[in-house]
């Protein structure tokens, strides 16, 4: 994303949607193995498809294997 357009985000979501964005990049935060954080980085803070998560995070990662990891992840904790 252009930085400048990031400088600006703040000003373009309401306060409601600023204190979600907060309470999911400290949940995900809070993930201690790097893969699992970074899918749901890519996931919910990027807002990419299954697809493209798995496309970015390499490593032969399939649409379907991301998505399970994701879910398990969710079902442990």
């Amino acid at each position: 994303m252009n930085p400048k357009r990031l400088k600006q985000i703040p000003y373009l979501i309401s306060a409601e949607d600023q204190a979600e964005l907060a309470y999911l990049r400290g949940y995900i935060a809070r993930i201690d193995d790097a893969l699992t954080r970074r899918i749901f980085e890519l996931r919910y803070i990027d807002g990419c498809s299954w697809e493209r998560v798995a496309e970015r995070v390499g490593g032969g990662n399939t649409a379907e294997a991301v998505r399970k990891r994701h879910n398990r992840y969710l079902l442990r904790h």
